[in-house]
């Protein structure tokens, strides 16, 4: 599965999920400064999952017609101490989630 992880997210959560899936940042497809309808847009030509933690995706952005998957990591701050413990969550709710849908993970 190809997961592209917004801006928000540390990107030192990448090692931890690309041991499973291929996993890029938004820094390094040079998408930083996008808003949300547009990187979803360009998300959707090549990820499977856009991981974030904005929640203002969901009410802003009508993903249920996309060819891509949104989750959205519900913690504190963007630390990876923060994000680690959300792991296994992340990959249990990699294996369920499909285009169109939302999953909200809580720390």
């Amino acid at each position: 599965m190809r997961l592209l992880l917004d801006e928000n997210v540390s990107w030192r959560l990448r090692r931890y999920l690309s041991v499973v899936h291929e996993v890029w940042t938004v820094a390094y497809r040079g998408w930083d400064g996008i808003r949300n309808g547009r990187l979803i847009d360009l998300a959707e030509q090549e990820f499977d999952v856009l991981i974030t933690l904005d929640k203002s995706i969901p009410p802003q952005q009508n993903i249920s017609r996309r060819n891509i998957a949104v989750i959205v990591l519900l913690v504190k701050n963007s630390e990876l101490d923060e994000l680690l413990p959300l792991v296994p969550k992340i990959l249990d709710a990699l294996d369920k989630i499909h285009y169109g849908k939302v999953m909200c993970i809580k720390a």
